[in-house]
């Protein structure tokens, strides 16, 4: 009897083993099934899988942007990260205000030796802590002190000191011109550098800590917070399937986000009161991709009813100018045509302005616009029912229209690059004549990537050589001498320089109004072989006071980049209000507000793009689901491993 039961039981034991093995199996295969059939479209739209361990940026599609520029100097940076042993060539950047323009810059990146290297105030100090190789294959905190009074950077690596550099502390950055970017950085027309590891947790401090400090921070990294440091700038920790990362300073400074050269499908913000289209920069198509170049217009007269779009606004180089091949003969005929298709086919109001390629000269001597005068000439736009006027009669450059759209009264200004300061006088006039009409504004040059405005030594209109015969005005003076002295003006819409995503500034007039600047052109993307017609639609809900902006592709109708989806709340900028909504020109309450996480949500996770986000939640749901199913998974695992130790047990008992 006793061999008998002891067969059994090792007869009971292998077919345990077997059972287990079959539900292993199982298990893996439901998993795999699971994740085919509920995968989050993040994933496959950035194939940079994220974790609950942090977030992994090797794909290099995607990075988080800070919503507002840092205001004080980061004596002390932190970071969680993990780097594969494996990794070869350069890791990027961890954390990163880097662009091509000239502004205050501060960047946290791994060299290809797996070193941490420091990019101080735009160079001023640029070095590496080269006996530190951080490629572990493990997560490590980091922390980089600057020491001001002895004038070393320290490194600690898991709370422990491990290099210090003596090179100088550099001069204290008070403010940044431009927002940091986690995980890459904002360089266009260059490559860009993203990180090619994990980031878990990222922290700033205005004091240099010390080496206490440094170490209770590695080994109590939830901890920080407003409530426990006062001297805390930002705090985020990076997780499974976040589109914002929540700061935890008192600046509230949340971190959304973004992508590199991305497109991607999904449905526009609907439609509203009226939209209002920019077709930036179209120098390279016109020039280059002629082809091509109707479908930016197709899709303004396709869509001028369904979208309601009301005005087409350039933003100047609307040709690639006489230098690029002496050819203008074959492009401004081109382009005008399709400007004219606007009206022609769709009775659709626009303004068409040049670009410092599209001077007789180039800017090289003056203002002079001969070939453009050719084609747009004004005898074409003075019958037009929203024609205004012009400053010269012989030109539409420095013109103005006058449009109404959902019940508000506009001044559409179309100006010079560089306008003289007898255009500006006469814009004074202007705007003065017509104070119960928003002014809007399009130039060719404004703004600068970083959002400030464009300077000498940055491609400025003073930085193209004149002759000298006649006043040239930067942006800043344009702000001084014109815009911010009149309440009524409301937006300023640019191109010129190198920027892959819509760039926004807000400046405050003397009147208190809030003057929102957009940069937007397509240039650099086009020539990045990202050939797909770029449009900007700017929808506005008069009601609400909200405008939903996209970046949308003429030719494929993918959209560009998430950073370049929002929706800009504008309460508050403009005394000027519709008539349809508010006749009595009273803000009634109930008003809707938005929430950027919530339209990131619908982009990156949802089919359609609303402010009610069902979508989202089916997709919580699937990751609560997905967690369900893991748990019960481990759990019947476990107890079947548990069992077979126990059958084991009395097997060897029995024996």
């Amino acid at each position: 009897m006793p061999c008998r039961d002891k067969k059994k039981s090792v007869i009971g034991a292998e077919h345990m083993k077997k059972r287990l093995f079959k539900n292993l199996i199982f298990i893996l295969v439901f998993a795999m099934a699971f994740n085919i059939a509920f995968s989050l479209p993040l994933n496959a739209k950035t194939a940079a899988a994220e974790s609950f361990y942090g977030v992994d940026f090797s794909s290099g599609v995607i990075k988080y942007a800070l919503s507002d520029r840092l205001r004080e100097t980061p004596d002390t940076f932190e970071a969680v990260i993990k780097i594969n042993k494996n990794t070869e060539g350069e890791i990027g950047n961890i954390f990163s205000n880097e662009l091509k323009s000239k502004t205050p810059m501060l960047s946290y990146s791994v060299n290809s030796y797996g070193n941490l290297t420091v990019n101080w105030n735009s160079y001023e100090k640029y070095f590496s802590f080269d006996k530190v190789d951080l490629r572990t294959g493990k997560y490590v905190h980091i922390a980089v002190v600057r020491y001001k009074a002895r004038g070393t950077f320290a490194l600690y690596v898991d709370g422990t000191l491990a290099q210090e550099v003596t090179c100088g502390a550099g001069t204290d950055i008070t403010e940044f011109n431009k927002q940091h970017a986690i995980g890459g950085d904002w360089f266009n027309n260059a490559e860009k550098r993203p990180f090619r590891g994990f980031i878990k947790q990222l922290t700033l401090y205005s004091s240099a800590l010390t080496a206490a400090e440094v170490k209770n921070d590695f080994e109590s990294p939830y901890d920080i917070s407003y409530k426990t440091r006062s001297d805390l700038m930002f705090n985020v920790y990076l997780s499974l399937g976040k589109t914002v990362l929540k700061d935890t300073s008192m600046y509230r400074n949340d971190a959304y986000l973004s992508s590199n050269d991305l497109y991607f499908n999904g449905d526009l913000f609907g439609t509203k009161d009226y939209t209002l289209a920019v077709l930036p920069d179209l120098q390279m198509l016109t020039n280059h991709y002629q082809s091509a170049l109707h479908y930016s217009f197709d899709y303004l007269i396709d869509n001028k009813e369904s979208k309601k779009i009301g005005f087409a606004l350039s933003t100047g180089d609307i040709t690639d100018g006489y230098t690029n091949g002496r050819n203008w003969e074959r492009q401004y005929p081109l382009v005008a045509s399709q400007f004219e298709r606007l009206k022609s086919e769709a009775d659709l109001p626009y303004a068409a302005i040049p670009g410092n390629h599209d001077y007789d000269n180039e800017c090289r001597l003056d203002h002079s616009v001969t070939e453009f005068n050719k084609v747009f000439q004004p005898g074409k736009y003075t019958v037009w029912n929203e024609w205004g006027g012009s400053f010269s009669d012989d030109s539409i450059v420095n013109a103005y229209y006058l449009i109404t759209l959902g019940g508000v009264d506009y001044i559409i200004f179309a100006l010079d690059f560089g306008p003289s300061d007898d255009v500006l006088s006469w814009c004074c006039e202007v705007t003065e004549k017509y104070p119960d009409r928003r002014v809007i504004v399009t130039t060719h040059g404004f703004l600068n990537p970083d959002g400030y405005f464009i300077a000498t030594g940055t491609e400025a209109p003073t930085d193209y050589g004149w002759n000298g015969k006649t006043s040239i005005n930067n942006p800043d003076a344009m702000w001084s001498k014109w815009l911010k002295k009149y309440p009524n003006v409301f937006m300023v819409i640019c191109g010129h320089v190198f920027s892959d995503d819509i760039v926004q500034r807000e400046f405050v007039g003397d009147n208190g109004n809030v003057v929102s600047c957009f940069l937007i052109n397509q240039q650099s993307i086009i020539m990045n072989d990202g050939l797909d017609g770029l449009l900007g639609l700017f929808t506005f809900d008069e009601k609400n006071m909200l405008c939903y902006i996209n970046y949308v592709s003429s030719i494929t109708d993918k959209m560009y980049n998430y950073q370049n989806q929002f929706v800009w709340d504008f309460k508050g900028n403009t005394s000027i209000l519709s008539k349809t909504y508010y006749p009595d020109g009273i803000i009634s309450d109930g008003m809707k507000t938005s929430s950027r996480e919530e339209i990131l949500d619908t982009f990156v996770y949802g089919k359609t793009v609303s402010l009610k986000n069902s979508s989202l939640k089916s997709e919580s749901l699937k990751i609560a689901v997905g967690l369900i199913i893991v748990a019960l998974a481990v759990g019947a695992g476990s107890a079947l491993i548990l069992k077979l130790k126990k059958d084991k047990n009395k097997t060897e008992a029995a024996e």
